[in-house]
């Protein structure tokens, strides 16, 4: 018998699917050290997506699969407080990430 999913395992479970790419990782870690201002580092998510799939070799258009470039709970488990905002409705601005040093 199939038993239900915990609290616990989805979010063990979601956090190992998100961000399994390596080359979005590396982009992560170059836009961070980039625009690191020794208090935060901010990036558009184009910016991050347009950047890992220069590393991968991809064309510009290739569109990344659900949840590659949600690298928020990676990058908490490495020990940063990690920001995403995206508009909501009736919104329009640049979907972006912040990174600063966990207190």
């Amino acid at each position: 018998m199939t038993k239900p999913i915990t609290p616990a395992e989805v979010e063990s479970a979601k956090t190992a699917r998100q961000g399994n790419n390596p080359a979005v990782i590396e982009a992560a870690n170059e836009l961070i050290a980039q625009r690191w201002n020794g208090h935060d580092a901010r990036f558009k998510l184009h910016e991050l997506g347009a950047l890992a799939r220069q590393k991968l070799g991809w064309e510009p258009k290739r569109e990344f699969e659900d949840g590659d470039l949600d690298i928020e709970p990676i990058f908490r488990k490495a020990g940063w407080s990690v920001e995403f905002d995206r508009p909501g409705y009736n919104e329009s601005y640049d979907a972006f990430f912040v990174f600063k040093k966990r207190r």
